[in-house]
């Protein structure tokens, strides 16, 4: 055990003394001097302090027997001690904290604050009643714990840390000392203790050295130079118990008489020697071991997860994170230009994908121009025209016409005529684009995709079935009966649902009642669409007597009545 810092320590208290006005001293637990500058007394509680307000805020309940831990700070030796007032701010604010914390693996704490001008007082639950310390636990075993036993350990320890740092408050004391440890059955149980009672401008001098961290020692980037502690601060601490479990001895104290200055020159520049643990135990605790604090965990659970421990059971993480535990977040403006670019990229992003989905989406057919008349027609004036005459042969058992559905203006069979036999030889009237009459597949592309036709009531003679669309497939001529009505229903539902461009040009044959496509003389968007073959083969149902069907739209019209 180390030796106290040099100087005269504060006088033991006597059975029946009352310190503070509230608290008899019972008998010394530990006089001050005697191995560290932290006295410890079991005291009860006297006068109407006996019923102290309940933590949480809720009733009070008697305690009628506390531990009383005193720090003293020498007045001499390594110079005076007294209480800034950002210690007096610490305290009471770590008193606040700690009183919230409501965990059964930490000693709740009932009074923390100044005790004169260079002491602090903490009332605590009295758990040296029920078991020994963890020093004294390995000093019983004298070497050694296996790894899971020390993991087990040290998990408990760990989920105590986290209960308090998920209120803000930390230890910043933690050694083997204010470890508890409590049988219970065949297992053990801990209970931490001393939270908050060593303010950290006094630890560089008076914290048990080989248990601070790097930036609780005094110096540059020491405590004292106000460097925040924080939760990372208790993790070092954390694995420097783990690593005397694992050990046998302690990480950095090499001899119990050895110099205090050697031991935080340890901390501060050495690293502990390797153990002989499994690797991702010695990962974890040569991270946790960092003298930087950046490259410890974030949290004790993220600690305990990396060495196997089961955290499944612990408090749910805080949502957020507290300033008084962590530092202020760094916002330099050099975090600026790589978040400016980051969204220009997601806008460039954003652009091409919309951009590609408009290439992509097929487009909106325009409406056709309304083509003029032939001129043999404008010479007739208003006299109806004749249809012009079918190649020679045996008649067609029927005629098919496709119309726009939009379109008002009529024009003859002729004109747009679905022949139910031999193709037709499609000629350019007088006044008709050439783009009218282009072959299937020139000069346009095909279709990327199926559109499907939009829902409006037929017009005209010769709507089928009410059904509406972008086009409409008509009926004319004596021979109209070749398909029954809902043959030319289910033909024109397929030829809608692709809605090809104008021109296009369908050839079917019927082959023991079911049509199939022929690839070179369709118009690519139906020929090639696997939607538009399986609909005829699976709805145009029933006798089909033509053998090939011949479907031709050139233009926008309406078939004749």
């Amino acid at each position: 055990m180390l030796t106290p810092p040099p100087g005269p320590a504060a006088p033991a208290l006597k059975p029946s003394e009352v310190v503070a006005g509230r608290y008899r001293i019972v008998r010394a637990l530990c006089p001050p001097g005697e191995d560290s500058p932290f006295a410890a007394y079991e005291a009860t509680i006297v006068g109407a302090a006996a019923r102290l307000p309940a933590p949480s805020g809720g009733e009070a309940a008697e305690r009628q027997v506390v531990t009383l831990r005193l720090l003293a700070a020498p007045a001499s030796g390594l110079g005076p001690y007294s209480l800034r007032d950002e210690d007096r701010a610490h305290l009471a604010k770590q008193a606040v904290l700690l009183m919230r914390v409501q965990h059964p693996a930490v000693a709740q704490t009932y009074e923390l604050g100044p005790y004169g001008e260079r002491g602090v007082l903490l009332a605590r639950e009295p758990v040296e009643r029920e078991g020994q310390t963890l020093r004294d636990l390995l000093a019983l075993r004298g070497g050694p714990l296996p790894e899971a036993e020390a993991i087990k350990l040290c998990a408990q320890i760990g989920e105590a840390l986290e209960a308090a740092h998920q209120q803000g408050a930390c230890h910043l004391n933690l050694t083997p000392s204010c470890v508890y440890v409590h049988p219970d059955g065949p297992e053990v149980r801990v209970k931490v203790a001393d939270f908050g009672l060593l303010p950290p401008s006094w630890a560089a001098q008076l914290g048990e050295p080989g248990y601070l961290a790097p930036e609780q020692l005094g110096g540059p980037g020491g405590a004292s130079d106000g460097q925040i502690c924080d939760r990372r601060t208790d993790q070092f601490a954390l694995a420097v118990i783990l690593y005397e479990m694992l050990a046998g001895q302690p990480a950095f104290i090499a001899a119990a008489n050895e110099a205090r200055q050697i031991v935080l020159g340890r901390v501060g520049n050495e690293d502990p020697l390797p153990l002989s643990q499994s690797r991702p135990v010695e990962q974890a605790l040569a991270r946790a071991l960092s003298r930087s604090r950046g490259v410890r965990f974030p949290s004790v659970r993220d600690f305990m997860r990396a060495l196997g421990a089961d955290v499944s059971r612990w408090p749910a993480s805080a949502s957020h994170m507290r300033a008084a535990e962590l530092p202020p977040p760094d916002r330099s403006p050099r975090l600026l230009l790589p978040m400016a670019a980051g969204a220009v990229f997601a806008l460039l992003g954003l652009g091409a994908v919309v951009a590609l989905r408009q290439l992509t989406e097929p487009r909106a057919r325009p409406p056709t121009a309304e083509l003029r008349p032939p001129a043999s027609r404008r010479a007739a004036g208003a006299a109806e025209q004749s249809p012009k005459p079918l190649p020679e042969g045996p008649p067609a058992p029927a005629r098919l016409a496709l119309v726009d559905g939009g379109a008002d203006d009529a024009a003859s069979p002729a004109d747009d005529l679905a022949a139910v036999g031999e193709p037709l030889d499609l000629q350019r009237d007088e006044g008709e684009s050439p783009d009218d009459l282009a072959p299937p597949g020139r000069n346009r592309p095909a279709s990327p995709g199926l559109r499907p036709p939009a829902a409006s009531p037929g017009t005209g003679p010769g709507a089928v079935g009410g059904s509406a669309g972008p086009l409409k497939l008509a009926f004319a001529g004596p021979e109209s009966e070749a398909l029954t009505e809902a043959q030319r229903s289910e033909l024109t539902s397929c030829v809608k649902m692709i809605s090809p461009r104008l021109p296009f040009n369908i050839l079917l044959h019927n082959i023991n009642g079911i049509l199939y496509v022929d690839p070179n003389h369709t118009s690519p968007e139906l020929s090639t669409s696997q939607d538009f073959r399986d609909c005829l083969k699976q709805r145009v149902k029933g006798k089909i007597v033509p053998k090939v069907l011949n479907i031709t739209k050139t233009s926008r019209g309406k078939a004749a009545p």
